[in-house]
């Protein structure tokens, strides 16, 4: 597994040195926006399964060609009676774009991790001799460590100055042989607006 985690940042170092083709347009330095996925996972703790997702999502913009985005998604259904939500962080390195600026292609590189909330109330239960068990309610927040390697390809298009979509499509490799698909549909909107 370390071997394969050297070999995807030397490429993904590779395509942030090499220029993209095109022009550099200038995007804002943030960019706030939303998602909705699909996801199709393997081997993972709970096996096969199909879920969705959605959440929000910060985009920024280092130079022209090297970004960080930074994503949380709830998803479901889940086995969990809580709340479940994927987050991740990666690279986005244009690997093409075009001629006017305004549709790039990028390779993406990061991590991704799942978090865990769960509330429950206070119950009763009575007892025959009349008294009753109280069940305190709790609180329960648990997050992982993002030890899933994700590796994909994103398409950005600008659409007006200050709003553009996008589109992904990811793998999710897990550290203990899971594998998944992501794929997703966003929107984000240019704090600055687009140029």
């Amino acid at each position: 597994m370390q071997r394969l985690w050297l070999t995807f940042v030397t490429v993904a170092g590779l395509l942030a040195a090499s220029p993209a083709r095109g022009q550099d347009a200038s995007a804002p330095h943030f960019e706030i926006g939303a998602n909705a996925s699909g996801i199709v996972a393997f081997g993972f703790e709970g096996g096969a399964g199909v879920v969705g997702g959605a959440g929000p999502g910060l985009t920024v913009n280092v130079t022209p060609r090297v970004a960080i985005d930074l994503a949380a998604e709830f998803i479901g259904p889940t086995e969990s009676s809580g709340t479940t939500a994927l987050y991740q962080t990666q690279l986005a390195l244009p690997i093409r774009r075009s001629a006017d600026g305004k549709r790039t292609l990028s390779f993406t590189v990061g991590a991704a991790g799942l978090l865990w909330y769960w509330q429950a109330s206070e119950t009763r239960s009575p007892r025959l001799d009349g008294s009753a068990v109280v069940y305190p309610g709790y609180r329960t927040f648990r997050i992982s460590a993002p030890t899933t390697l994700a590796l994909g390809i994103a398409r950005e298009e600008v659409v007006s100055r200050h709003v553009a979509t996008r589109f992904g499509l990811q793998t999710y490799l897990g550290s203990l042989g899971g594998i998944a698909v992501r794929a997703s549909v966003g929107v984000a909107f240019g704090v600055g607006g687009y140029r």
